[in-house]
């Protein structure tokens, strides 16, 4: 879980419960009753070791994980003040559990199915979002679940949701070709031009000291260099990854 080391956080009691969330979201998360019982820095609560949610199996080789860090991306716009991390699926996830050396677990395959030793192995990664819910509510451990609204990454094949996916890949480093020393041409079965400049499969990024640009980094993660395509709920189109790797946890960055 992740604070904000510079804001002021409150150990908070209601007739339900005891709580620790931002100050300035006292009202907002519990409203009026309350009795504010410590007061302190987010930096004072990192470290902070607590229990999780779920009982899982998976390990994190031998690192420590369950434990408060910090960093200035987690604002007092909405929510609680505090943040859930994971490193393996997105940017400041990942950034933040290099920082503190958090586990990398990965508990979802290329298919996009929960796996690894959880509760809800095999489901889809958007089908598990209501038993999770559920599942939490039975162990009186849910304390709100709204509804809202939000941005979100959706293909633009089958306009369908994407998810975050950290995996190991190879990418060629462009900013250190020169000019006048073009890269050689390599054949890519299969890379073929996105429909479009800014949308994902061949988009042109211009990089200062690059004239023309350069085609943006491919995955190269199958047989044959063909690049893999994001994880994406298309199955009614047949289109489906066959392979899953293992779950086990990887070292690799977003």
């Amino acid at each position: 879980m992740c604070v904000n080391a510079h804001e002021t956080y409150v150990k908070a009691r209601r007739e339900d419960g005891v709580y620790i969330l931002a100050e300035a979201l006292v009202k907002n998360v519990l409203g009026e009753d309350v009795e504010i019982m410590e007061t302190f820095s987010g930096a004072d609560l990192v470290g902070t070791e607590y229990e999780p949610l779920f009982d899982m199996s998976a390990g994190f080789g031998g690192k420590k994980g369950y434990r408060v860090v910090a960093d200035n991306y987690v604002t007092l716009d909405e929510g609680t003040g505090v943040v859930h991390i994971a490193p393996a699926f997105g940017e400041d996830d990942n950034r933040v559990g290099k920082i503190y050396d958090l586990p990398f677990l990965q508990l979802v395959n290329t298919s996009g199915h929960m796996c690894g030793g959880t509760p809800f192995d095999g489901l889809f990664v958007k089908d598990a979002d209501k038993p999770v819910l559920e599942d939490l509510k039975r162990q009186e451990k849910l304390f709100s679940a709204p509804q809202f609204e939000h941005s979100y990454p959706f293909c633009w094949r089958c306009d369908t949701p994407l998810i975050y996916y950290a995996r190991e890949e190879w990418f060629i480093r462009m900013t250190a070709v020169k000019e006048g020393h073009p890269l050689p041409r390599v054949g890519l079965p299969g890379l073929r031009q996105g429909p479009r400049d800014g949308q994902q499969g061949g988009a042109k990024i211009h990089v200062p000291g690059l004239p023309g640009g350069y085609r943006a980094p491919q995955a190269l993660h199958r047989p044959g260099h063909r690049p893999v395509p994001p994880v994406r709920r298309a199955h009614e189109a047949g289109e489906r990854s066959t392979r899953s790797p293992s779950c086990a946890p990887s070292a690799a960055g977003a």
